[in-house]
């Protein structure tokens, strides 16, 4: 992904983009646990005070380990795994026992329990990051909608629905990324979807009378937020 340099008003962002505290850190938006190696120099980053970045990273491991060990069917560390998750794992054996505990068999089929409040913290957490990133706007209040779902348990409709965004009538904040996206593109012409990592992770957005974020994890789990 080819990365725009903002023109928007720094003091838009001159804070925590979690919490409105002082970014004394950069925060990589996905975090790395859910990308591959090696990563591309133009993943989103955003200025994070030090309590938020560290405070996200156990639930992030949650989500990553969480997602292989569903894809894959299991939680014992194997190399099927992403390397990143296999290591992660084999440290933390009350992590593997955590999410092996959520799991049931029914019918000769495996079928998890996310533990979602840490879903949604991290969810809630990566749409806040993308939304400073590209529209340079911090979000600190909660979002009206935040919903995720496997992509095996939609049918074609509900599918093809959660890839089609809506074509904004509004243009975001002077300078933003998306702001010089769009004045740079015909309209129609844009894809919505920013591909951090090829079948790893993506991510969407709509401005207009609310903003959306879209969110897709190793091409199986679809994430939404919203904010009015």
């Amino acid at each position: 992904m080819d990365q725009i340099s903002p023109r928007s008003d720094e003091r838009l962002l001159s804070m925590c983009v979690y919490c409105g505290g002082v970014p004394e850190t950069r925060d990589h938006v996905p975090s790395k646990i859910l990308l591959d190696d090696p990563f591309s120099d133009n993943t989103p980053v955003v200025g994070a005070c030090r309590e938020c970045n560290q405070g996200f990273s156990l639930h992030e491991e949650y989500v990553a380990c969480l997602l292989e060990a569903v894809i894959v069917g299991d939680t014992a560390p194997t190399s099927k795994m992403r390397s990143k998750v296999q290591k992660a794992l084999e440290r933390g054996q009350l992590l593997a026992a955590r999410i092996k505990n959520s799991s049931i068999e029914i019918e000769e089929s495996i079928w998890w329990k996310p533990e979602s409040e840490r879903m949604e913290i991290v969810i809630r957490k990566l749409a806040q990051g993308h939304a400073a990133f590209e529209l340079s706007e911090t979000v600190l209040g909660e979002p009206y909608h935040l919903d995720f779902r496997p992509f095996p348990l939609m049918n074609e409709g509900e599918r093809s629905e959660f890839e089609r965004m809506p074509e904004p009538s509004l243009w975001p904040e002077v300078g933003s990324r998306a702001m010089i996206q769009a004045a740079t593109n015909l309209p129609g012409r844009i894809d919505p979807w920013r591909v951090i990592q090829p079948q790893r992770y993506r991510y969407a957005l709509c401005w207009d009378s609310e903003i959306i974020i879209k969110i897709v994890m190793s091409e199986y789990l679809a994430c939404e937020v919203r904010w009015n």
